[in-house]
């Protein structure tokens, strides 16, 4: 009797040792992730109502970058993560000639902080499916100068903040530890960002 009944308890312990080891083998992700990425076409500004950045006395050419992006995810469980991002982009103005005695050049950083969440709703060990939206505050950081082609020199130095944001729609991330990201939103992280993450 002791022998079958030790040999029952032998059996359910490798079967709850097998079970466990597949559930933790569907549900093995990295917990920490950090990931750089670079954003098309960023969308800023959209709450901003400010008088210095709104004022623009003629019509500029502006060229513009895209943005850079750092960004870590805390996966809570296979489903949620919490995390932090930053974001960098700048335009600047070409010269232009106003009035037939000045030209001007300026400059626009933007520096965005912000919190996230990810809902991831697809897992595999190579391959996450995710959605994900970011609480944001941008930082504008401009720079005018006025130059009349006589030696004086006009310039002016600006600093404001507004809330903003980034909504990720449908990223992808391909990889285990290392891995390639992909992901489609809109906001101030580009409306198609390409990077790579790591996890540990």
């Amino acid at each position: 009797m002791k022998k079958i009944l030790f040999s029952i308890m032998l059996i359910m312990s490798l079967i709850f040792q097998i079970s466990w080891n597949d559930l933790k083998a569907q549900e093995s992700f990295p917990k920490h992730q950090f990931g750089f990425s670079y954003g098309l076409l960023p969308i800023i500004g959209t709450f901003e109502n400010d008088d210095i950045v709104d004022a623009q006395p003629f019509v500029y050419d502006k060229i513009w970058m895209g943005s850079l992006n750092l960004n870590y995810n805390y996966r809570i469980n296979k489903l949620h993560a919490i995390g932090a991002t930053v974001s960098w982009t700048r335009n600047k103005r070409k010269p232009i000639q106003y009035d037939n005695n000045f030209y001007t050049k300026d400059f626009y950083n933007y520096l965005t902080l912000g919190i996230r969440y990810a809902l991831f709703y697809y897992n595999t060990d190579k391959l996450s499916i995710y959605s994900a939206i970011n609480a944001c505050l941008t930082l504008y950081f401009a720079g005018y100068e006025f130059r009349p082609y006589e030696p004086n020199v006009t310039s002016r130095r600006a600093c404001v903040a507004w809330p903003d944001y980034h909504i990720g729609l449908l990223g992808v991330r391909v990889g285990q530890k290392h891995a390639a990201t992909f992901e489609l939103g809109f906001g101030t992280m580009g409306i198609f960002q390409v990077g790579y993450n790591i996890g540990l």
